[in-house]
């Protein structure tokens, strides 16, 4: 389960040295389970989002090729109906 953690405390426990503006955080305050203080909780790290956004790319070329494939499979048999 994901902790809520603020830029600071977040920084702290996953070693990350990036500053603010490379972390997506929440609009509303929320209690940080590190320094127990109200400040803004950190959402998403930026680090992964470029990870993500890659593999979604390969999911979405695979998913792409598998439809084309199987739209040949689909024609030839239909193909062979008709040459019957």
């Amino acid at each position: 389960m994901r902790k809520d953690y603020c830029v600071k405390c977040w920084k702290e426990n996953y070693g990350r040295t990036e500053q603010r503006k490379h972390f997506i955080c929440s609009n509303t305050l929320g209690i940080c389970e590190g320094c127990g203080k109200k400040k803004r909780i950190v959402l998403q790290d930026d680090a992964y989002i470029g990870e993500y956004s890659i593999l979604e790319s390969h999911i979405a070329f695979l998913s792409i090729w598998l439809l084309k494939e199987l739209f040949y499979v689909m024609v030839r048999m239909i193909q062979r109906i008709f040459d019957k």
